[in-house]
């Protein structure tokens, strides 16, 4: 749904660009703006269907969970900024 909204803003940015209705020096930063939205929504699309997969099979046992948790973890934790990451 996100990602449907950023590339249809993306679109109707464009479509103001040709119409004169946007200024061509604000364009670079609203188009790198709706990429890092877009990073945000993959980055998150991730760790959801990691998170609902661990609960799916967390009934599972063995090295199929414990591969799902060091998965999880990875995701969750290692790929945040360091700043985020309290120690």
């Amino acid at each position: 749904m996100l990602g449907q909204m950023l590339l249809d803003f993306r679109l109707a940015h464009w479509e103001h660009l040709a119409a004169g209705f946007a200024a061509p020096h604000s364009s670079s930063g609203y188009l790198s703006m709706l990429d890092f939205m877009r990073a945000i929504n993959e980055s998150t699309m991730k760790r959801c269907g990691t998170l609902v997969e661990l609960g799916t099979n967390s009934s599972a046992g063995g090295r199929h969970l414990n591969k799902l948790k060091r998965k999880a973890h990875e995701l969750l934790i290692l790929d945040l900024p360091r700043w985020l990451v309290r120690q």
